[in-house]
């Protein structure tokens, strides 16, 4: 059990990275992007904000570049935990082109799947070692669990 506490959750910051920055620089994939991820598919806290700031811009159909992102995160008070102006802009450099947004996407989705399945089945065994409920309302909430990793992951187009 240490070790697997130890290691690493799968993630890749450059790909979620580089499906931010093309959502800046072409307002035409922003929303294959959001078609395709959701915000808890990111590993890192700051792509998440980011992330949630451009899709309330996209629902109201306010494009998305540096300057709109930075407002939005201001006004939702997460602009220096989303990593602040210098971070932002560095990220709106990062891809030159948009052409690769779905292999990106692709890829964060891939990272998240199974970072998904390793925390939910630590929940899973911090309520079998608890055993404050009966067995058959533990695999339930198990069973839960993992069915709502399947359904937000849309494992059949994956």
């Amino acid at each position: 059990m240490a070790e697997a506490t130890e290691r690493m959750l799968p993630h890749d910051l450059n790909a979620e990275a580089a499906v931010l920055s093309a959502m800046m620089i072409d307002n035409g994939c922003v929303s294959k992007a959001i078609e395709m991820l959701t915000e808890e598919q990111f590993y890192r806290r700051q792509h998440r904000l980011i992330f949630r700031a451009a899709s309330q811009l996209f629902e109201e159909n306010i494009e998305i570049d540096i300057i709109t992102l930075i407002d939005r995160l201001e006004r939702n008070g997460d602009l220096e935990a989303a990593g602040g102006k210098m971070f932002l802009n560095e990220l709106s450099g990062l891809v030159l082109s948009s052409a690769n947004l779905e292999y990106h996407a692709i890829i964060v989705r891939s990272r998240y799947l199974p970072r998904a399945l390793i925390t939910t089945s630590n929940d899973i065994l911090e309520m079998s070692y608890a055993a404050e409920d009966s067995v058959e309302n533990i695999v339930d909430r198990a069973e839960q669990l993992i069915f709502k990793i399947a359904e937000s992951s849309d494992l059949k187009t994956f």
